[in-house]
């Protein structure tokens, strides 16, 4: 039998039989070890850029989150079963907030670290606390009064329960549990002193409300006017890569616009990571709660060398017929304010509208003169006058109102396309996340 024919050789030094071609620099860094670990060292600026570079890295955000933003992971430092852990956050409406949820977002760990949880309620804080002692090994350390010097500028709690436990290498692991006095979210914006750690964790998304300053360019503005204390605490996040800033310089507000204008939680410039929520036991509580949330911060200017802040506007907005309370920006007379301008009369008609409904003889007194009030008004369109059934909550007693939370993502499309059209398509809002 003859030998086969030897295969002619092309110059290159290749067969003409071969159909080997040479791999690019983007096949070679989209092979899942080497694309892994590039995703684990890049900060998330150059993460972000490497995704607008070539179409093969364009999904590369995407496939990092579950690896390299893995809140199970994390929470592992402080709890053996971050799934139970979650549910009872889910449970009890806590947020997660501070230092923990600053590394999350960062990617880093600061093993001095404590964990903040923020919870409304004497019931939700014993019921946690509970939890964590029972289900988790935790013990009752010490308590901090408001007003303490630690928490000097948490204006809106009443304690913070501070539990401890030994981890397996004998190192100490601490949970903070904050007793708010309102909202754990309205807490969270008005008490934090400087933007980087105005981070928020629910039971199933993670939120960075300021993420362009704080991790695209590592800058951190002032909430509260400077102080001796304040700029001790400060020292931390310059020793951990944050330049600390009072406010925009005027030409950074073009290039930095979620610290400009009113915002809300849900927005374009919010960071926003949804979380895996395999094995947890999901509330009722929708997200638009916190979603559709709203404030705005101020610019306080001084002559130099005083750095000037940024004050944080938010209140609490309540209706009689919204089932739970949000968080509203304050600007009640600022022309085109979503919840004080918007949603507010419509909610106001409906609530009038369901408390009519009600048969006059069971009507608490309280509710029966609002009514009143209404119907012998000399001028029902008197905007200066208005008659205010929000305020009417403590007086509702056992009556049950229907509710109207679902309508409020509706309305917020339709006042921001409003909004938009009068202003440009420029300022016009996605809730699509990047």
């Amino acid at each position: 039998m003859a030998p086969p024919a030897s295969k002619k050789r092309r110059q290159n030094g290749t067969t003409g039989g071969s159909s080997l071609t040479k791999p690019t620099l983007s096949h070679v860094l989209n092979i899942y070890p080497i694309c892994d670990h590039l995703s684990s060292i890049l900060p998330i600026a150059d993460l972000i850029r490497l995704t607008r570079t070539c179409k093969q890295f364009s999904s590369l955000y995407q496939r990092a989150l579950p690896a390299h933003w893995n809140i199970d992971k994390r929470l592992k430092r402080f709890v053996n079963d971050p799934q139970s852990f979650r549910s009872e956050m889910a449970d009890r409406d806590a947020l997660i907030s501070g230092s923990f949820a600053l590394q999350f977002f960062e990617r880093v760990t600061w093993n001095e670290s404590d964990l903040d949880i923020f919870l409304e309620g004497q019931n939700e804080v014993s019921g946690f606390e509970q939890y964590l002692c029972e289900r988790e090994g935790y013990r009752f350390d010490h308590l901090s009064e408001r007003g303490s010097e630690v928490y000097s500028n948490m204006s809106k709690l009443f304690e913070v329960r501070t539990l401890v436990r030994t981890r397996d290498d004998s190192t100490k692991a601490q949970i903070q549990i904050i007793h708010t006095v309102d909202t754990p979210l309205l807490t969270i914006l008005k008490s934090f002193y400087t933007t980087v750690v105005v981070n928020i964790i629910s039971w199933n998304k993670a939120y960075s409300v300021f993420p362009q300053p704080s991790f695209l360019y590592h800058k951190t503005f002032l909430l509260r006017r400077m102080t001796d204390y304040f700029g001790n605490l400060l020292s931390k996040y310059g020793k951990r890569g944050w330049m600390v800033q009072g406010t925009l310089w005027p030409e950074e507000e073009a290039s930095n616009k979620s610290m400009v204008g009113p915002r809300r939680i849900g927005d374009k410039w919010t960071w926003i990571i949804p979380l895996d929520q395999s094995g947890i036991s999901s509330p009722d509580k929708p997200d638009s709660v916190l979603d559709f949330s709203t404030f705005e911060l101020f610019k306080s200017e001084f002559v130099s060398p005083n750095p000037g802040y940024y004050t944080m506007e938010a209140i609490l907005f309540k209706s009689l017929v919204l089932e739970y309370d949000y968080v509203s920006s304050v600007n009640f007379d600022k022309p085109g304010a979503f919840w004080t301008q918007f949603a507010a009369p419509r909610l106001e008609r409906l609530s009038m509208i369901e408390l009519c409904k009600i048969p006059s003889a069971s009507r608490p007194t309280r509710i029966q003169d609002a009514i009143d009030q209404v119907w012998n008004r000399a001028d029902e369109t008197d905007p200066d006058d208005p008659v205010r059934l929000y305020n009417l909550n403590f007086d509702i007693g056992d009556i049950e109102l229907p509710s109207y939370d679902h309508e409020i993502p509706g309305w917020y499309a339709e006042w921001e396309r409003l909004r938009t059209s009068r202003v440009g398509n420029d300022d016009r809002e996605s809730t699509m996340q990047d």
